[in-house]
């Protein structure tokens, strides 16, 4: 299980935001489950957004009226039969806060209001609560997380982004059947923050790299690759210093090594083809670099972990239960290994 302050640093790198001033009592907190430090972000965080003041959005609205505005429903006038009442059925726009990611806002704080989390912030919940007071909340199967971010409303995504593992993190209580907040973040969300956090790292500790996030394309003509369907080839980090390049493929998972019928413990077969194949089309279209890749996987606790070193790619661990200075070397040693030298 991963420290609780380890998933606040790990945040931290995956959105640059949360090294603000507004958030410097999370780093140093003791929060007694990742629900109670989720919750403390969100606080600091809407404590800026309701300064700024939430954004704002147009809502359809269908309205009986004797005030003609906007345009008329005809068919509902007559169904309803409200010309009898000397009204009409309107449709119109208004301007209001019921933009969509406040309701999600809303949906999580009224959430969290009913979980395991300090009292304290309960009543700082509360307080933050009175701004969403004409914003209507979202059943939480309905809830849809694609939301296009813009510079108008990019300041939410962090927001959005913390709502999600709150309410991606509840479980069904066997014996009531009520919702309560995992003590962990679930698998999907974590291996997400990983990636992101991995990222993040490098590009704020190491900008003498070129670190980035990119697709490489097949190494094959166009006529050859319309042959196929073939899938995209999305890399999670790929770094450059001079012709070094390292494509890592970060994976995070219960289990990182997989056995048949008691065997020794293998990596993951469509692992190895995975990053066999970023390597393999990216030195044929970068024949004049040296290029490697990197299997990182998060560490568990089982007793055998991935290490492996092939001529094209290695597997190794990251130790996310360790202190974070820790983590931060072990990132920084790769960059030392596989990049300072020659593959």
């Amino acid at each position: 299980m991963i420290p609780i302050r380890n998933v606040y640093h790990m945040l931290a790198y995956a959105f640059q935001k949360l090294k603000g001033d507004e958030y410097k009592r999370c780093s140093s907190e003791h929060f007694h489950n990742v629900s109670s430090l989720l919750a403390e972000i969100l606080v600091n965080g809407l404590n800026t957004l309701v300064k700024r003041g939430l954004s704002r959005d147009y809502s359809l609205i269908s309205e009986c009226t004797n005030n003609i505005r906007g345009k008329l429903d005809i068919s509902a006038s007559i169904k309803t039969q409200s010309f009898h009442k000397k009204e009409l059925i309107c449709d119109f726009d208004i301007f209001d806060d019921n933009f969509y990611p406040n309701r999600i806002i809303k949906t999580t704080l009224q959430f969290l209001l009913k979980h395991d989390i300090k009292t304290q912030q309960k009543q700082r919940l509360r307080k933050l609560l009175f701004y969403f007071r004409d914003v209507t909340a979202i059943p939480l199967d309905a809830i849809t997380w694609r939301i296009r971010y813009d510079r108008n409303n990019q300041h939410y995504q962090m927001l959005i982004y913390i709502c999600q593992m709150v309410l991606k993190g509840m479980i069904l209580k066997q014996d009531d059947g009520k919702m309560k907040l995992l003590q962990f973040i679930d698998d999907a969300r974590m291996h997400h923050l990983y990636e992101k956090f991995i990222l993040n790292y490098y590009r704020k500790e190491h900008p003498e790299l070129r670190t980035s996030s990119e697709q490489i394309p097949w190494a094959l003509s166009s006529a050859q690759s319309r042959l196929f369907q073939l899938p995209t080839l999305q890399t999670d980090v790929i770094l450059r210093k001079g012709k070094n390049t390292l494509i890592i493929d970060a994976k995070f998972y219960n289990t990182n090594l997989c056995s048949k019928y008691g065997g020794s413990a293998n990596l993951h077969s469509n692992n190895v083809y995975q990053i066999y194949v970023y390597v393999d089309n990216y030195r044929k279209l970068h024949p004049d670099e040296q290029v490697y890749g990197l299997l990182l996987y998060a560490k568990t606790d089982a007793m055998v972990q991935p290490d492996a070193r092939h001529d094209m790619f290695a597997a190794r661990t990251l130790d996310l239960n360790a202190p974070f200075d820790d983590i931060a070397k072990q990132l920084d040693a790769i960059v030392d290994e596989y990049l300072l030298f020659s593959c």
